[in-house]
């Protein structure tokens, strides 16, 4: 399985990007199944909020499939730079870019 990030979040030192990349990518591959770990997965984190040492990060997995189908997996959130939860439980639906 392929996996790719596309960071916007410019506040974050390499460090921890790379530290978020690696706990990101595991819990991605656990909710896979065959077919979709033959596909590349392109984690988007977008939003970043700061408030004092605090920070929270979204973004989005997605499994790229031929014909530039794309299929949402989860939507990702990083709490305080600790806890990283999906925020919905199911799969989405494929549609075409």
């Amino acid at each position: 399985m392929k996996i790719k990030f596309a960071w916007c979040t410019p506040h974050l030192d390499s460090a921890r990007k790379n530290e978020f990349e690696r706990e990101i990518a595991e819990k991605i591959s656990q909710h896979l199944d065959e077919h979709e770990k033959s596909a590349e997965v392109i984690v988007y984190l977008h939003e970043e909020y700061e408030e004092a040492d605090r920070y929270r990060i979204r973004g989005n997995a997605v499994c790229v499939e031929e014909g530039q189908e794309i299929e949402l997996i989860k939507e990702i959130r990083i709490n305080e730079g600790f806890l990283i939860e999906f925020t919905h439980h199911s799969w989405f639906s494929t549609r075409t870019l």
